[in-house]
């Protein structure tokens, strides 16, 4: 099974002044969201595909984000190899930010645990 996510840097430098804003939170779930929020104000791409999608319904935003955040948890359950647990919790992450792939094999059988 391919997985394969990327992300397509934007074709000119953020201006200084757009990081200026206002004040993010110091934790990093919060510093992610406001990364990718500046980021979805550019052309940068975010790009998922797998489990025969050529390309995943995702943007920068939102999907980049619930990415990023799941990433330190992601490469702890790798490294546990706790495969159930890691997808079923993507499956759920998927459904909590309102995707519509949540509702698409193999992620509708994940939520309920079918890993």
């Amino acid at each position: 099974m391919v997985f394969r996510c990327t992300l397509e840097r934007p074709s000119s430098s953020l201006a200084l002044g757009s990081l200026i804003g206002p004040k993010v939170e110091d934790d990093f779930d919060s510093m992610v969201a406001a990364a990718c929020g500046l980021l979805a104000e550019t052309d940068c791409r975010f790009h998922i595909e797998g489990f025969g999608a050529l390309e995943w319904p995702v943007d920068v935003a939102y999907d980049l984000s619930a990415f990023v955040e799941q990433l330190p948890d992601l490469i702890a359950r790798i490294r546990s190899r706790s495969r159930a647990e890691l997808a079923m919790d993507f499956a759920i992450s998927l459904a909590e930010i309102g995707s519509p792939i949540a509702q698409v094999h193999p992620f509708s059988d994940w939520v309920s645990g079918n890993a």
